[in-house]
């Protein structure tokens, strides 16, 4: 019995297709089903002070009032209770994400052959009408996009569309690397059929993943640094830079980098955000539209597929605000997370909120307190 609700929250985690989406939300059922596991909750009273957990509610909640979003309390709560339970299913041997990713791979594999084979069919097992099937009008937002970014067609496995799925194995790939509980024969095998889920999944923020191997040889320089400075000289460079490419190409006005216009516009449209944007919040073709920065195109194609949200750190303090994205950083040093765990999450989710909770954004952030809190050191003397 044990066993099944942390198979269950990572068949959840690793397949958000499956959680349902009402009013506008999606309900992830990898959150739900944590709270019928008795077992995580004794063991959390017992690892936990009762003035840490009340600390973290209050900051939670002040995150939330900051920008008037109490969704954004119950946002923060899910996202650490689902990081929690993987930290409890990792000591407690329970941890089941290989296996569900394996699972995922094979359904991407099937897909990956079917494009060739028969193309109808692997439409029909792919994230649309497999959430269409299982959940019908309840069905999440899905993007079944096999078509081809290099040579090969990308699939998306269980994930809501093939950028995602990468970014779910790619996050995956690097906790198998520094797993010390993973030896032998099954750290190969894993990292096999992630490796192929990345080549059949392939995206053009696939290529971000590339950076972590570089971050990881600078560890012990990047933790010099605390999460203000890392977060803040990050935005600052990237502003720099993006701001300079919008100044002196069409980069954000070719509609076929649309994808990476959605994740990178906000640091090149961040100077001409006012203060007024910067304390209550402004939408991402909001600012394009106010910057005047010829991306009329672009903002009607934003609007017309309504994305409102920017994606990295400017969904915090464009987003959010200011004030929301300063109350994140004081949370992050009061977790105690240090200058590497901050580099590390804002690279993973350069594509989407850091803060929401789906499943690849919940491994990132599991990934990068296992990094920062040094677990790999940890277990590795408990398992010589």
């Amino acid at each position: 019995m044990k066993k099944i609700i942390p198979n269950l929250f990572f068949l959840f985690l690793t397949a958000p297709i499956l959680s349902p989406f009402v009013g506008g939300v999606t309900i992830y059922l990898s959150s739900i089903v944590i709270f019928f596991d008795v077992s995580f909750i004794l063991w959390g009273l017992n690892k936990f002070s009762k003035d840490k957990i009340l600390i973290v509610a209050i900051l939670s909640f002040l995150m939330g009032i900051s920008c008037l979003n109490l969704a954004l309390f119950l946002k923060i709560q899910m996202l650490l209770l689902s990081v929690t339970y993987m930290f409890y299913c990792y000591e407690s041997d329970y941890f089941y994400l290989y296996r569900w990713c394996f699972v995922n791979v094979m359904i991407a594999i099937l897909q990956f052959v079917l494009i060739f084979i028969d193309p109808a069919t692997a439409y029909l097992i792919g994230p649309t009408n497999i959430s269409t099937m299982l959940l019908g009008k309840f069905a999440g937002p899905t993007f079944t996009n096999f078509y081809a970014i290099s040579i090969l067609p990308r699939v998306s496995g269980l994930s809501r569309e093939g950028g995602f799925f990468a970014s779910l194995l790619g996050a995956v790939f690097f906790i198998i690397i520094n797993d010390p509980k993973i030896k032998g024969g099954w750290k190969t095998f894993y990292m096999t059929f992630v490796i192929i889920g990345l080549i059949i999944s392939l995206s053009k923020t696939s290529l971000i993943l590339l950076i972590i191997p570089i971050v990881l040889l600078f560890k012990k320089y990047i933790n010099v640094l605390n999460v203000y400075v890392v977060a803040i000289l990050y935005s600052i460079l990237l502003i720099l830079f993006f701001n300079h490419l919008l100044l002196t190409s069409d980069f954000f006005q070719d509609k076929l980098n649309i994808s990476l216009t959605h994740r990178f516009s906000g640091y090149a449209l961040t100077p001409y955000a006012s203060l007024a944007d910067f304390i209550t919040g402004i939408d991402i073709y909001d600012l394009m539209q106010q910057s005047r920065k010829g991306l009329e195109a672009m903002t009607l194609e934003f609007r017309a597929a309504d994305i409102r949200d920017f994606c990295g750190l400017p969904a915090l303090y464009l987003g959010y605000g200011i004030q929301t994205f300063i109350t994140f950083l004081i949370f992050m040093d009061f977790l105690n997370l240090k200058g590497i765990g901050i580099a590390l999450i804002i690279i993973l989710t350069t594509n989407v909120n850091p803060l929401t909770s789906d499943g690849f954004v919940v491994i990132s952030w599991f990934f990068t307190f296992f990094i920062s809190y040094n677990y790999k050191e940890h277990f590795a003397i408990q398992t010589t």
